[in-house]
């Protein structure tokens, strides 16, 4: 949170009106472009782009780049967040100090000539996704005109606010002054504008079994690289920072010569964790963050138009989320291919069937669980969709023993 010296009822009133009489989407959100007040006339588009961790924070990028911007510029400013979608960003100001941005938007031009540029790299693998695509297809077209008017009219109303409403701080991090707005968007967030992003470590990445697996675009077996070398640095169901900094250096250094466009998301995903000051991640919690590191890249080298294996891009998706209910049905829709035909496919291609597969994923997860955290077992069930007493018996089925009697022996 930013500041509690706003009043947070009345400008959110504000944005509901406002959102109401102009059909756009609002939200105000702190300085590091993390939600302050709940949104208003969201689009379904971006609802569903939202509930996927790796697209959120780049939700969360945009908005913070574009509130400093227009903080920095004095006025609205108008851009194209990483989905395409046009957004403007509406700087809230106190006493000389910037608190964080009321961002507005997602919506699409009429005319292509009159979109605005990206302010970060841009991202179009939701394309892949069929119920994206259609979200977005049914997404309204303005004049660049007419956004240029709501960021006008929604800027003055701001103003009004922060002149007579807003006269309590909002509380959380200190505030911050307009004069180093452009230092934070450089060094806190890390977020640059999209041309050709950089990335650090620049040196030439060590080719490993981590880099072999995001080279021939196999998350399976980059997950399975990470696991192996946190295994190595794991003691006493903790790691080290300085490993978990070690293999993301081998990540960024991977990315900038596989995946460069992913860069700015993968240094924006990291910088969130160095602003939460997690120390000694709990082994089962740093698996998860590198985890989400592996997947923005992957969501950058799964735009490859040539040379795409199809089951491999089906095994990157289902690894993307080993704790879903996978149905063969949505396999057969990845693959653009009958149910028999999947069924057949990943059978030769995997020497396992569909259901076999994926049972064995959840359990595998299941087992990190028990191993590395203290979630009792009923609340993994619930990680992993299932009834309490259906994954006792399947985790039996497939181990040998109970979920309870797993942890016994292993921790």
């Amino acid at each position: 949170m930013i500041y509690d010296d706003v009043d947070l009822a009345g400008l959110y009133s504000v944005e509901a009106e406002f959102s109401e009489a102009t059909a756009l989407g609002v939200i105000t959100v702190d300085r590091s472009g993390q939600p302050v007040t709940s949104a208003c006339g969201f689009s379904a588009f971006c609802q569903e782009i939202r509930k996927d961790p790796i697209r959120r924070q780049m939700c969360y990028a945009c908005d913070a780049y574009g509130g400093l911007q227009s903080a920095m510029e004095g006025k609205p400013r108008i851009y194209r967040c990483h989905a395409g979608l046009v957004d403007f960003s509406i700087p809230i100001v106190v006493r000389n100090n910037y608190l964080g941005a009321i961002l507005c938007g997602q919506v699409r031009v009429q005319r292509n000539v009159d979109a605005p540029g990206y302010l970060i790299s841009p991202t179009q693998t939701w394309q892949q996704n069929p119920r994206l695509a259609e979200l977005y297809s049914e997404l309204p077209q303005i004049s660049i005109t007419k956004i240029h008017s709501a960021a006008n009219l929604l800027s003055t109303l701001a103003e009004e606010m922060t002149q007579t409403k807003l006269s309590r701080v909002i509380s959380g991090t200190m505030p911050l002054p307009l004069a180093r707005a452009h230092e934070l968007a450089q060094r806190q967030l890390e977020v640059k504008p999209s041309a050709q992003p950089s990335v650090e470590p620049s040196a030439e990445p060590e080719r490993d079994a981590l880099f072999d697996a995001i080279e021939n675009n196999s998350l399976p077996a980059a997950i399975e690289a990470i696991s192996a070398e946190l295994d190595r640095y794991e003691t006493a169901h903790t790691v080290a920072d300085e490993q978990v900094a070690t293999i993301q250096q081998r990540l960024q250094a991977a990315a900038a010569e596989l995946a460069p466009r992913a860069t700015s998301a993968l240094k924006y995903a990291i910088a969130q964790r160095r602003h939460r000051n997690v120390n000694r991640p709990n082994r089962y919690k740093a698996q998860v963050y590198l985890e989400s590191l592996l997947h923005i890249i992957f969501d950058e080298r799964g735009t490859e138009p040539h040379g795409r294996n199809e089951v491999q891009y089906l095994l990157n998706q289902l690894h993307r989320n080993p704790t879903k209910t996978w149905t063969l049905k949505e396999a057969a829709g990845i693959l653009q291919v009958s149910f028999s035909y999947a069924s057949k496919r990943f059978k030769a291609e995997t020497g396992k069937s569909f259901i076999s597969y994926v049972t064995n994923m959840r359990i595998d997860r299941a087992k990190l669980m028990l191993i590395h955290t203290t979630m009792p077992a009923q609340r993994i069930a619930k990680e992993l969709h299932l009834p309490p007493n259906y994954f006792s018996r399947v985790f039996k089925s497939v181990t040998g023993v109970t979920p309870s009697e797993y942890r016994a022996k292993n921790t």
